[in-house]
C-alpha cells in the first residue's frame, strides 16, 4: 500500500499519485446476455434477456454478414415491432437513433425479460460468418458471432 505523510506522520493506505488526478472510469456492471442465434430461411434471430432492474434501450446496432451482390437485409424486429424496415444492399449495416422507426418500446427490454430481436434478409441465409454487436443508452453492449 502506499504511505502519504500529513503534518509528519506517515498515513498508511492513503493513495498516491498527483492531486487532482481523476479516478479511472468504472467499467459498467453489464447484466445483458444473447442466446445462440438461429437461422431459418431468411431470418436470423435470437433472445436478449436483461437481468437488471432497469430497461435497456438499443441505441446503436452493427451486423456484418456473407455479402453478396443480391443478399439485402430488409428489417429488424423486436418482439415483432419493427424498429427498422429499408433495403441495405450490402454488408455491414450500422444504426443508430437516426435509423430507428417507432417508439422508444419498439427497442426496449424490459427488467428481468427477454425479447427476441430478428434480422429480415431478402433471401434464405447461410449458416455462418455473421457478427452482430448492440450497444444499449446506458452504455453497455453486446457481441455474438459465429
Amino acid at each position: 500500500m502506499a504511505e502519504a505523510e500529513a503534518g509528519g506522520v506517515a498515513l498508511a493506505g492513503a493513495a498516491s499519485g498527483v492531486a487532482g488526478t481523476p479516478a479511472p472510469t468504472a467499467t459498467p456492471i453489464c447484466p445483458i446476455y444473447a442466446s445462440p442465434f438461429t437461422i431459418v430461411n431468411n431470418k436470423l434471430s435470437f433472445q436478449i434477456t436483461n437481468n437488471s432492474g432497469v430497461d435497456y434501450v438499443i441505441s446503436t446496432l452493427y451486423i456484418s454478414w456473407p455479402d453478396t451482390p443480391t443478399q439485402s437485409l430488409v428489417g429488424i424486429d423486436l418482439a415483432g415491432n419493427t424498429f427498422w424496415n429499408g433495403t441495405q444492399a450490402t454488408s455491414p449495416f450500422n444504426g443508430n437513433s437516426g435509423s430507428w422507426t417507432g417508439p422508444e418500446d419498439y427497442r426496449t427490454i424490459p427488467p428481468y425479460s427477454s425479447r427476441t430481436i430478428t434480422f429480415t434478409f431478402t433471401e434464405d441465409l447461410p449458416a455462418f460468418s455473421y457478427f452482430i454487436q448492440i450497444s444499449f443508452d446506458n452504455g453497455c453492449s453486446l457481441a455474438i458471432s459465429n
